[in-house]
């Protein structure tokens, strides 16, 4: 496959994007989050270069968590640990901070920056694999979508519970590294 015939890249990832950007020409479709292992696996394709499907990442039962998807993040480093320390360093800042903004645009009622923020805390926590920040994130998104403060308010206040929780499960997981 030429190169010239790979159109665009789109953030858009909603039900029926993927069936839009094929039919507007485009050759191929990956939705957010990307992992690593997807995108190789594209580039790979688009190069026609062979690959052999049976070598995986494996992930381990003890793997499973509710609140950190460690083979999410093991797809998206490419099983690479220091690339996952340096993420999920960077990640525990940057929540902890948005955190912070969200609970000052909540005091000051301004929905549209909490949407905002939210909205990004929802990509980057699915993006490393803390899920369950990313769901409630969500949840707090399509509440401010529909200005329903009561929901956004009491959701917020329950955020930081699930966000401490989640941060000491990465804490416990680099230490472990």
């Amino acid at each position: 496959m030429d190169l010239r015939q790979l159109k665009k890249l789109t953030a858009h990832a909603l039900i029926g994007d993927k069936e839009k950007c094929l039919n507007a020409g485009m050759t191929d479709y990956i939705s957010k989050p990307v992992s690593g292992q997807d995108l190789v696996k594209k580039i790979d394709v688009l190069l026609n270069i062979q690959t052999d499907d049976s070598i995986q990442m494996k992930g381990t039962k003890q793997d499973l968590s509710p609140l950190l998807d460690k083979e999410r993040l093991k797809n998206v480093s490419l099983g690479d640990s220091e690339f996952e320390k340096d993420i999920l360093t960077s990640y525990l800042d940057d929540i902890n901070e948005k955190y912070s903004s969200l609970i000052d645009f909540m005091l000051k009622r301004e929905i549209d920056k909490i949407v905002e923020i939210v909205h990004a805390i929802k990509g980057s926590s699915y993006s490393i694999g803390a899920v369950k920040v990313g769901d409630e994130a969500y949840a707090i998104e399509l509440s401010g979508k529909n200005n329903d403060w009561v929901n956004v308010t009491a959701r917020i206040e329950k955020f930081s519970k699930i966000i401490e929780d989640t941060n000491q499960e990465i804490r416990i997981y680099l230490n472990g590294k």
